[in-house]
């Protein structure tokens, strides 16, 4: 039975970088895609259409979202449920919640992604506190649904949302990220030759990143006179609270010569060839593709001992996890990781071994297509 997918998510370069790999096999195997997603450029909309998956625009934008834009997203995803017999898959927590809720009263088949629980129950800020007890409540109406399947990246999340909002545990799947192709970050079996190390930080510019943490990590190695340079392949986030401004990277440009803002990449494997360590000191995460890049290129990782970054990283055997939220702990791990050659070389192919184990995208899209085809038969 052909199947038809409406993938429904809050920017469609994120779409293109973790879920093109699903919908590839599903245009493979003659089922049909579409995708939601608010404005997307005029780049990723070419890309998508090259592709034959069909393109539509969300009333919202993550930047500002405007009451008018909610009530158009609101009524749009009932005229959707209401026309279309498609299994939907939502990604992130505005979608989830703006889509989620007509779309579950019209009991349509869901896939909920949660990738990691964002701001809203990270912060510990008093308007978030307020709001994750409301959203708690839209996600146990939304994730207990007859026809409807949550998939969560890693353990700490499962117990999270298994006893803590109380979602039934067969509507909970496990499924450790989005995987990472092969063909796409080939294995690098020599490190850089460089007198001037470099260190890849690939996120987003925002708090719960870490990004504070690795400035402030520079500026210790800079004082010891440590030579290295970070490589900050990121943007800023305007929907974002967190986020650096532009102005405040201009100012760290001036202030410490060592930090390269590279802005977004798409071209991330060949930032992987070129760097020695990959360090995403992250607050909390779902299960980080930009780690698994790294792994499957075959670069050192170092990373916090959080949710989702342990599920990637076991220390001293994979990689080194340090405690959240340290640059001092960070600049330790950085420093001492460049001088311990052997110790480097061990980490790395263990983590590459890992990833042949568990996360190449293969294994990772069956998974969620076999969950497709598991609401198709409710």
């Amino acid at each position: 039975m052909k199947k038809n997918i409406c993938f429904i998510v809050n920017n469609a370069d994120y779409f293109i970088s973790h879920r093109i790999n699903i919908a590839n096999e599903l245009l493979k195997n003659g089922d049909t895609v579409e995708l939601y997603a608010p404005f997307p450029s005029v780049k990723s909309y070419n890309y998508l259409l090259e592709k034959n998956i069909k393109v539509f625009s969300l009333p919202f934008s993550r930047e500002k979202i405007a009451f008018s834009g909610i009530i158009k997203t609101f009524l749009m995803s009932f005229q959707l449920g209401i026309k279309n017999n498609s299994i939907f898959h939502l990604v992130t927590i505005i979608p989830i919640i703006l889509c989620g809720i007509p779309l579950r009263i019209l009991n349509k088949c869901c896939i909920f992604s949660v990738s990691g629980l964002g701001t809203v129950f990270i912060s510990k800020k008093y308007k978030y506190k307020l709001l994750k007890y409301l959203v708690m409540i839209i996600y146990r109406f939304l994730f207990n649904g007859k026809k409807s399947k949550l998939i969560i990246q890693n353990m700490d999340d499962y117990f999270f949302f298994k006893d803590v909002i109380k979602i039934k545990e067969n509507n909970i799947e496990l499924i450790k990220g989005s995987g990472v192709d092969p063909n796409n970050y080939p294995y690098y079996s020599e490190l850089p030759k460089s007198e001037c190390p470099i260190i890849l930080f690939p996120a987003r510019l925002i708090k719960e990143k870490g990004i504070h943490e690795i400035i402030n990590a520079s500026r210790i190695l800079n004082k010891k006179n440590f030579l290295h340079e970070i490589w900050i392949a990121g943007d800023v986030d305007p929907g974002n609270p967190s986020s650096l401004k532009s102005l405040e990277i201009e100012a760290l440009k001036k202030d410490n010569p060592s930090l390269k803002f590279l802005g977004f990449r798409n071209d991330i494997a060949l930032l992987l060839s070129k760097c020695t360590i990959v360090c995403l000191p992250s607050y909390r995460e779902g299960l980080p593709k930009a780690l698994i890049e790294a792994a499957a290129c075959g670069r050192a990782i170092i990373t916090t001992d959080v949710p989702g970054c342990r599920e990637i990283v076991s220390h001293e055997k994979t990689g080194i996890l340090v405690k959240v939220a340290s640059a001092l702990d960070l600049s330790i791990a950085i420093e001492n990781l460049l001088i311990d050659q052997n110790k480097m070389e061990v980490l790395r192919r263990q983590a590459y071994n890992d990833y042949l184990n568990e996360f190449t995208s293969n294994a990772i899209v069956n998974k969620i297509i076999s969950i497709y085809t598991k609401l198709l038969n409710i």
